[in-house]
């Protein structure tokens, strides 16, 4: 018997090493995902009191935080990478940098009250190639991301430990962000097509406790806990609308959350976005980030 295990052992020890090699071999330095790390150390050497946007890549391809500094007079963070981060791990990754008086904005995809909580392929970068292991697991408020065998599929290619140059030139990367964490590289670039978000799905009443769990975590530390939300191009916002009207709904009748704006004020037609429902071009990131304004400085001007 011992021997047999032995033999198990000597078989499957080449594969378990090979797998250890693929979770945590070190992905390429300008990967668009490891911009996360710059944006902690944004977040480490600002001041408070400051506002923090958190949020998904609706944030960081559609908000002009230099601007939103400008005109509210607070430093600004934007913290959005991808929605497939988990809104649960980017608020716990927040977590530790907010300070009493500061302001958190969260702008979040709809399909992580239904389907994404827990994040995707992103998730696992982030936890294992950016090394944040601390962002694995947290019981009660998110779970092991799904799409782990795809995130191992992905890198067990010759090309991921032979590629030193991004794929292509349209190819998001990390230096593509600016100073307040926006990315600012697609903005003069030509829009390209893009299909419709289907139904984002019914929402999850254990996504949404586990949201207002952080809530409360959040707000007992004296943070103001703001929502906003995302710009959506209208065809995928009309094939959510329930979606988005039931959580509207559950945002404004939680008593610390403090929604400061309503879907449809950011309900945009699809020529304000660059390659997805989610990502707004120039002009439509001006929009955005005017409006945004305006419902900040109502939150603001009554504190």
């Amino acid at each position: 018997m011992k021997k047999l295990l032995l033999k198990l052992m000597l078989l499957f020890l080449p594969f378990l090493l090979f797998l250890t090699i693929l979770v945590f071999w070190a992905t390429y330095s300008y990967s668009y995902h490891l911009a996360i790390l710059d944006k902690y150390q944004m977040l480490k050497n600002t001041t408070s009191p400051k506002l923090v946007l958190v949020g998904g890549s609706n944030l960081a391809f559609g908000i002009d935080s230099q601007l939103l500094e400008k005109e509210l007079q607070i430093p600004v963070v934007n913290t959005g990478v991808s929605a497939g981060f988990g809104l649960g791990r980017m608020l716990d990754s927040v977590l530790p940098f907010l300070n009493s008086g500061d302001i958190l904005l969260i702008s979040p995809e709809y399909s992580l009250f239904s389907n994404a909580w827990n994040g995707d392929t992103a998730a696992c970068e982030l936890i294992f190639a950016a090394r944040q292991y601390h962002l694995l697991i947290h019981p009660g408020y998110y779970d092991f991301p799904k799409d782990f065998l795809k995130y191992i599929s992905d890198r067990s290619s010759v090309r991921f430990f032979t590629q030193t140059e991004p794929a292509s030139v349209d190819a998001y990367t990390r230096d593509g962000f600016n100073q307040h964490g926006d990315y600012i590289k697609h903005l003069n670039k030509e829009a390209k097509e893009f299909s419709a978000l289907g139904r984002a799905g019914e929402a999850n009443k254990r996504y949404i406790n586990r949201f207002f769990r952080f809530v409360d975590k959040i707000s007992a530390r004296g943070v103001f806990v703001l929502l906003t939300y995302p710009p959506f191009a209208s065809a995928s916002f009309n094939n959510s609308r329930q979606l988005i009207q039931e959580l509207d709904k559950l945002f404004k009748a939680k008593e610390n959350l403090v929604v400061i704006s309503s879907p449809s004020e950011y309900f945009l037609d699809e020529s304000f976005f660059y390659d997805s429902p989610y990502h707004l071009n120039a002009a439509g990131r001006k929009i955005r980030t005017t409006h945004l304004i305006k419902d900040l400085h109502k939150f603001i001007d009554n504190q």
